[in-house]
């Protein structure tokens, strides 16, 4: 139901024509010479991405930007970080805010909270008249600070990027499509998932709460999601493991 409050649509409709029309001369402008591939798997697997792929990207970052300056986007990356290589300077995020306990292996009790420069700029200086650590201290209330949950934090960045993002980014992405072609044939996942081209290494599995108690008397990992079971898979997975969990999916 569209918004009766809100009835500056046809401006949005506007733009988005606009940049339909705007991106597909650039995209012939790109194409209509040489152009090199970049395997963003970098390993066996292949997921091509060109240099072109990426100015596409950027190209309609600064249109949306340039059309609508105010616009903030604020993203939480607690399921993100740590699965993938990511640029935030050169993302369209302007906050990205993150707890640790997830796939930074970090445990409870921290995060953390990247803000763009222009941001600081733009908005905390004009609208608070203050400086960012006066602006942060008197948002987020820093209480008795734990410094053994950011030594953790500080101690899984390090090990990750010892590892190496890219090998821990590539694995994942071999499980997750190990197990969709899987959790397909066995009829598990909902038709929008189905028919994704990419996918991430968390899915919704059908199935009830005995079943659910059965895997977790099992000792696998794994929670309740409406009428499902959502379980994921990280870098230290393997294909066998997937295949005992179809087990209970008979």
């Amino acid at each position: 139901m569209p918004d009766k409050k809100f009835t500056n649509y046809r401006l949005y409709y506007n733009f988005l024509n606009s940049l339909a029309k705007d991106l597909t001369r650039y995209y012939y402008k790109k194409l209509n010479k040489p152009f090199k591939v970049i395997n963003k798997s970098r390993g066996k697997n292949f997921d091509p991405v060109t240099k072109a792929d990426r100015a596409f990207e950027k190209f309609i970052r600064s249109k949306i930007k340039k059309k609508f300056p105010k616009l903030l986007i604020i993203a939480d990356g607690t399921q993100f970080c740590g699965t993938k290589l990511f640029d935030f300077d050169n993302s369209a995020i302007d906050i990205l805010i993150s707890s640790g306990y997830k796939w930074l292996f970090s445990g409870y009790g921290n995060g953390f909270i990247l803000i763009k420069k222009n941001f600081i700029k733009d908005f905390i200086n004009k609208n608070y008249n203050t400086n960012i650590e006066e602006f942060l201290y008197g948002t987020f209330e820093p209480g008795n600070l734990d410094t053994l949950s950011f030594g953790s934090l500080l101690f899984s960045i390090n090990k990750i990027s010892d590892f190496g993002i890219d090998k821990i980014e590539n694995r994942i992405n071999v499980l997750a499509d190990y197990a969709k072609e899987k959790f397909i044939d066995y009829n598990l996942l909902d038709y929008q998932v189905k028919n994704r081209v990419k996918h991430s290494n968390i899915f919704n599995l059908k199935g009830d709460d005995s079943l659910y108690q059965q895997l977790i008397k099992n000792q696998i990992i794994c929670s309740r999601r409406g009428s499902g079971i959502r379980v994921s898979f990280n870098f230290y997975n393997n294909e066998k493991q997937i295949d005992s969990l179809l087990k209970f999916f008979k």
